[in-house]
């Protein structure tokens, strides 16, 4: 079973692989389709479709939005707001019925050991960080961020091979 995983930002994190493999992780650059979030939204879809046709229909996930009221406390604007919630939209259309919204916290939790960085510093750093001692090497922390998605769910639609994405049982010694 193929999964992808999204983590959706101007930049958008992907991580897609068969369930048990693993996977390829790269970045859509939505600035290549123009500066207006139309043009950036027409951007994904079309990459999306072309992910599609070239991978089949499967299962996709993205990372769930923080609520709203947590947005605007943290000083995002109007624009980007509209910019997230249209790229949800996008995301849900084209690879209905097939896609999800999955919590980053609890994908964290599951396959770098902890829910949120207490200190609330350098949490991207730390997901790159702790993404590259599983052996993978993220560009940067949307490609991270796909990549616990992607374990996350992966140990999801087949509960044996969760050991290989549990800190714990990985017998790594990162």
């Amino acid at each position: 079973m193929i999964l992808t995983a999204l983590d959706i930002a101007t930049s958008t994190g992907v991580c897609i692989g068969e369930v048990g493999k693993r996977p390829l992780l790269e970045t859509w650059n939505l600035r290549d389709g123009g500066l207006s979030r139309p043009q950036r939204l027409r951007c994904l879809m079309e990459a999306l479709f072309k992910h599609m046709s070239t991978f089949g229909a499967h299962t996709v996930v993205y990372e769930a939005p923080v609520p709203l009221s947590f947005m605007m406390k943290m000083g995002a604007s109007e624009d980007t707001i509209a910019m997230l919630r249209g790229a949800i939209g996008v995301v849900e259309a084209v690879c209905s019925p097939n896609v999800e919204a999955l919590p980053a916290p609890k994908a964290r939790h599951s396959v770098l050991g902890w829910y949120v960085n207490k200190s609330g510093k350098n949490t991207k750093r730390m997901v790159v960080a702790g993404v590259r001692a599983l052996g993978f090497d993220p560009q940067d922390d949307n490609q991270a961020d796909a990549y616990v998605l992607w374990a996350y769910k992966s140990a999801l639609l087949n509960p044996r091979l969760a050991v290989n994405y549990t800190p714990l049982f990985r017998g790594d010694n990162g």
